[in-house]
């Protein structure tokens, strides 16, 4: 079933509406159609968050180099606040089969 997008009208103005989780999950069909706006997005959807003390802050004064230095380590540390608790295995995939 492809999602399709309907537009109502709500007051004084228009709300798209998209297939909800219940019909892409369960398969609904019949005419059976839960609707929810687009902007409500499910928890499941969010990304895992994690303490904000847990990574230094970028260094803003100092010459190039150190910012730039501050600034890669920063990005390091959140890479690896991404990956952690990722199986080793599920880190070499690649995102997309390779082309050609």
């Amino acid at each position: 079933m492809v999602p399709t997008l309907s537009i109502v009208t709500l007051g004084h103005r228009e709300s798209r509406l998209r297939p909800g989780p219940a019909e892409r999950d369960h398969g609904l069909s019949g005419g059976g159609v839960m609707l929810c706006r687009m902007n409500e997005i499910p928890a499941e959807n969010y990304s895992p968050t994690w303490a904000e003390g847990s990574r230094q802050p970028a260094l803003l004064l100092g010459d190039e180099r150190a910012v730039l230095t501050g600034f890669l380590d920063w990005h390091r540390e959140t890479f690896a606040l991404k990956c952690a608790g990722v199986p080793p295995e599920r880190l070499s995939e690649r995102g997309v089969p390779p082309s050609g």
